[in-house]
């Protein structure tokens, strides 16, 4: 069963700061799911940023756009190194 994340819009300040990066890294590392799941609001940054980090569209509605990472292992290597580049 994948684990599930709603995510929000950073604050223009705290943009480029790997805050997503993080808390999907901490949840990934610390719950060990099969898959993630995150929820994006339309027309989101996160849309860009799920796919640049290998999630894949499933579905959506108006109310938000759902992607899905079935690799979790590469995610993890994907976002270490992210974070690492600052």
């Amino acid at each position: 069963m994948p684990r599930t994340i709603v995510a929000s819009e950073v604050e223009a300040e705290h943009r480029s700061k790997g805050l997503h990066n993080e808390m999907i890294l901490k949840l990934v590392e610390e719950e060990k799911p099969g898959s993630v799941k995150l929820i994006t609001s339309p027309g989101s940054v996160l849309e860009r940023w799920a796919r640049e980090y290998g999630f894949e569209e499933k579905e959506g509605d108006k109310f938000g756009k759902i992607f899905i990472h079935s690799r979790p292992e590469e995610l993890v290597k994907k976002l270490k190194a992210r974070l690492r580049q600052g």
